[in-house]
């Protein structure tokens, strides 16, 4: 039978990207959290750095919401999982209205606010604006008959021009929104980006300090009671068992499987979600630094390697040559194994840095993997098993998402890689008996079959 769940919850969005949303979301947390309540976050979209900010802030994980990975189903008992809190704050991904291809509206912010029947809070940045920033305002609402935006927060305007922009906007019948504060100009408020986007919060000194820092901000200048009222005006959520639970397969019926998991820096992309279906399923999670460890868990029984920064560590990884050559022997022997991007590198003969030195890896993959001056391959997929794959009957399909600059001189045949707006195909992944490999970052959730068979074959694995 549907339950019914009440989640107070609130949708950070933006015009744009760079307007500021990660800094406001994670300060808009610690603001709260220093108020005493329970506060849980998620990211729309399919990024994996944001909810690392969120889970630094929180000190619990944070959730992807995703409209292109999940049905209507899974963002429910998604967002019902977070019933626990006084109030959740969903952080939202680009422009309010980009979308599939960037000129749809499905898979955007807005698609998850509308889905989710979430109230969305608009961070409208004004630098160099004053009475414009109403136009841009009311233009958003307007552009969809039911936008979700029930507020809106000024960010990088001097007290003195809020106050008159807020009092234009509330003279206003056109713009039926709440105006709920401000954020001023300030230079100390920064997060550094690179070519996969914000630096990671291990990487950021006065991380604590910088946060606690934009807290005090925001509980200054920005109407958190208000932004906490709306919180509380988000309609109930409803949620049913998913049709394909694979949950009870092996659970109680054998010794749990240890499946080791990389996890360092160079390895840090994960999303909860995958984790937690591998718990699920009876999996032992064994976390592993390649950097770092000279040998794999004892009692390995499955090999999964996510994606993150290995270019940046190459010196690290190759130099942990008793690792590589460990690894190389267990996957060549069939240790079951799923690496995506930054793993898929880590498997190749060598990765070469932004000077052109290589370094060897693992080399189970024949090629290297080098540089490119500019983002390669980009955005949401579906791919299409061309044969009888590791873990994926030949036909069956999984989505994912690509975002790297580095290439392969090694892709892979045995899946069809399709653009779901436009007419771009390419193949890629390598896959053997166990082995399933490939630059696409894997959406489990969106087909747990590919997770449980590689688990199955972990079980079985001597």
């Amino acid at each position: 039978m549907p339950e019914s769940v009440f989640v107070p919850r609130i949708l950070i969005a933006a015009p744009a990207s760079g307007s500021g949303k990660t800094l406001f979301a994670c300060g808009l947390m610690k603001a709260f959290l220093n108020r005493g309540l329970s506060v849980y976050g998620c990211k729309c979209g399919p990024d994996y750095i944001d909810p690392l900010f969120h889970k630094t802030v929180l000190h619990i994980p944070s959730r992807n919401l995703d409209s292109f990975f999940m049905d209507q189903a899974m963002l429910s008992r998604t967002l019902a999982g977070c019933r626990q809190a006084d109030i959740t704050i969903l952080e939202g991904v680009m422009g309010y209205y980009d979308g599939l291809g960037g000129f749809q509206t499905e898979a955007s912010t807005y698609d998850i606010a509308e889905k989710t029947n979430t109230p969305a809070v608009l961070l409208l940045p004004c630098k160099g604006m004053s009475l414009s920033a109403a136009a841009v305002l009311k233009g958003f609402l307007h552009y969809k008959r039911d936008s979700r935006i029930a507020g809106v927060v000024f960010n990088r305007i001097s007290p003195k021009i809020y106050a008159s922009l807020k009092q234009a906007i509330e003279n206003d019948p056109e713009i039926p929104v709440k105006v709920l504060g401000y954020l001023p100009e300030r230079t100390d408020f920064h997060l550094e980006s690179r070519h996969l986007g914000l630096v990671t919060p291990e990487e950021m000194e006065h991380f604590d300090k910088q946060f606690n820092i934009l807290a005090e901000q925001i509980e200054e200048t920005v109407d958190l009671d208000g932004i906490k009222a709306l919180a509380e005006k988000a309609e109930p959520v409803t949620i049913s068992r998913p049709e394909n639970d694979f949950s009870s397969v092996f659970t109680g019926k054998q010794t749990p499987s240890i499946i080791a998991v990389a996890k360092d820096n160079a390895f840090c992309f994960y999303y909860e979600e995958t984790l937690e279906l591998l718990t699920s399923f009876g999996a032992h999670i064994v976390f592993f630094s390649p950097c770092h460890d000279s040998h794999l868990p004892e009692n390995t029984k499955g090999l999964y390697l996510g994606g993150g920064y290995p270019e940046l560590y190459a010196p690290a990884l190759s130099a942990n040559r008793t690792l590589r050559e460990e690894i190389r022997k267990a996957v060549t022997d069939g240790l079951p194994c799923i690496a995506e991007c930054g793993g898929f590198m880590y498997l190749h003969t060598a990765i070469q840095d932004n000077n052109g030195i290589s370094y060897p890896m693992c080399d189970i993959i024949s090629g290297t993997c080098f540089p490119e001056k500019k983002l390669g391959r980009f955005g949401y997929l579906t791919l299409t098993s061309q044969k009888d794959t590791a873990f994926l009957p030949k036909g069956k399909q999984i989505r994912g998402h690509e975002f790297h600059y580095w290439e392969s001189e090694n892709n892979g045949s045995s899946f069809l890689a399709e653009k779901p707006a436009g007419n771009k195909s390419w193949e890629c992944i390598h896959s053997t008996n166990t082995l399933l490999a490939g630059y696409p970052h894997f959406s489990f959730i969106s087909n747990p079959e590919l997770l449980f068979h590689f688990y199955q074959k972990a079980a079985e694995y001597n």
